[in-house]
């Protein structure tokens, strides 16, 4: 949805978002997407076999390596987001405006980092339990609130409030996601 709102925003907001969206899904890639596909069948097999308290040790100990990542990570992409994109992208047509405009959106993209990351390290606790569709209407519910917040922000931070939008769904879908483990017993804080 922010692409498609970005269309109506003054030219140069869709590539602002790409380019930010793009610097900011390295993180999510290298810490997220490995600790989720590592976790889905040590989970799979804990749980097959009877053994809950260690399902939810293991999802404790994935939530907290991937928190040692990705915030560390969020706060380097946002003190470090001017130098990146220059160095990046700033050469031809794509000036320093255009590496504000970009370093901008990459900070808000970096407000979601770790929401981004912790996501995909607590839908595998579904998926291993075989609910597949609690993951899927919490993501609709968050498309909904990132759509009113596009809608909202917009107008007061351009292509910036549409960053910081997907930011913001992303730390609802994470409240959503434990609040339903831990409704389920599924999940413990320690």
């Amino acid at each position: 949805t922010d692409i498609i709102i970005a269309s109506l925003l003054p030219e140069g907001s869709i590539s602002f978002l790409y380019f930010a969206d793009r610097i900011s899904q390295l993180p999510v890639g290298v810490i997220g997407v490995a600790v989720s596909t590592a976790l889905l069948p040590m989970l799979s097999r804990q749980i097959a076999a009877g053994k809950e308290v260690n399902a939810m040790v293991t999802q404790n100990r994935a939530i907290r390596i991937s928190l040692i990542f990705a915030l560390p990570s969020s706060l380097a992409l946002a003190i470090i987001a001017f130098p990146v994109v220059s160095v990046l992208f700033e050469h031809g047509a794509f000036d320093a405006g255009d590496t504000r405009a970009t370093a901008l959106a990459l900070i808000a993209y970096a407000v979601g980092l770790p929401a981004y990351v912790i996501i995909k390290v607590l839908t595998p606790a579904y998926f291993a339990r075989g609910n597949t569709s609690t993951p899927v209407r919490i993501a609709i519910i968050c498309v909904l609130i990132n759509l009113v917040l596009n809608l909202t922000l917009i107008w007061w931070l351009q292509h910036v409030g549409l960053a910081l939008a997907t930011a913001i769904a992303a730390w609802v879908n994470v409240g959503m996601l434990s609040a339903g483990l831990k409704r389920r017993g599924w999940i413990k804080s320690d």
